[in-house]
């Protein structure tokens, strides 16, 4: 009888926070960005190459368990002044945005939508892309989880260099 009550109270939460994410989202990171999406900063990501980025994708409960972004999308795009300021607008200054702070993402340039990349990580939260130009890509993913009752997580990223020929290892969390 307690957990289900628990689960109608975790229900009511999470309705609540979605109703404010809605009505924040109508407002919160709307709108075109300032800086025009320059496909030559990003041609590189559009170059065949060899290199690899192979990561895990986690977020750590305040217990310290890990929750592994299993099934989740993992996304990579070039590092360009487009991107930046994408970033910026989401992110502001930090690597992570928690699910209580909404934001839709602004108004994109086709073309920078085609030169992003998407992988599914495992049940361990593995991913990796393959054939990749040297360069400078933001890899990208969200993660949310419940945890006594309450919903944690966000959205992260991390920027990784990429050499021809090598393998990048590397870990994305939110710290």
């Amino acid at each position: 009888m307690t957990q289900a009550r628990n689960r109608i109270a975790f229900r009511a939460k999470l309705a609540t926070v979605l109703a404010v994410a809605i009505l924040a989202g109508c407002t919160a990171t709307a709108g075109k960005l300032v800086t025009p999406y320059d496909p030559a900063q990003s041609a590189f990501a559009r170059a065949k190459g060899t290199g690899v980025i192979s990561g895990q994708a986690f977020l750590q409960k305040p217990s310290g368990a890990l929750v592994y972004a299993a099934g989740k999308d993992v996304y990579l795009f070039p590092l360009s002044e487009y991107s930046v300021e994408r970033l910026a607008k989401i992110y502001g200054e930090k690597k992570f945005r928690s699910v209580y702070l909404p934001v839709r993402d602004p108004a994109l340039d086709r073309r920078f939508l085609d030169d992003i990349r998407v992988t599914k990580a495992s049940s361990t939260g593995r991913f990796e892309f393959t054939g990749l130009a040297p360069g400078i890509y933001i890899a990208e993913t969200a993660l949310a989880y419940e945890w006594h009752d309450a919903l944690y997580g966000g959205r992260f990223y991390e920027a990784v260099e990429v050499k021809d020929g090598k393998t990048v290892e590397f870990v994305l969390t939110s710290g």
